[in-house]
């Protein structure tokens, strides 16, 4: 048996022990995620309000169970979203939905003048 694995997709060859580990003990700075057993770059954003922008809209949807939120990778400098762990209930879902509709709102004001 090989101790690496070729994942499907344009994903680096990894360990396969890696495929098996819990997220927590996986390198935390890591520039992929698991997604249907396959490795996925990590969405990057250059500035933090876009990232924010991003984990607002998750958070509005109602397939997302944990609060998604923005960081800095210690990796690249840039912006990504994960989850905190804490449980995303729907009257936290729907503040997001009034922020993003406001936003939305906002910036259409700006385009018109």
């Amino acid at each position: 048996m090989s101790d690496t694995q070729e994942v499907v997709g344009s994903s680096p060859t990894i360990p396969t022990i890696y495929l098996f580990m819990k997220p927590e003990k996986r390198q935390r700075n890591s520039h992929y995620k698991i997604i249907n057993g396959e490795f996925v770059e990590k969405k990057v954003f250059n500035t933090e309000n876009e990232a924010i922008e991003f984990a607002r809209f998750l958070n509005s949807k109602p397939n997302v169970i944990h609060k998604m939120v923005a960081y800095k990778c210690n990796m690249c400098g840039k912006w990504h979203i994960g989850n905190n762990g804490k449980t995303l209930f729907d009257d936290e879902r729907d503040k997001y939905k009034q922020k993003i509709n406001i936003f939305k709102l906002v910036k259409k004001i700006k385009t018109v003048r």
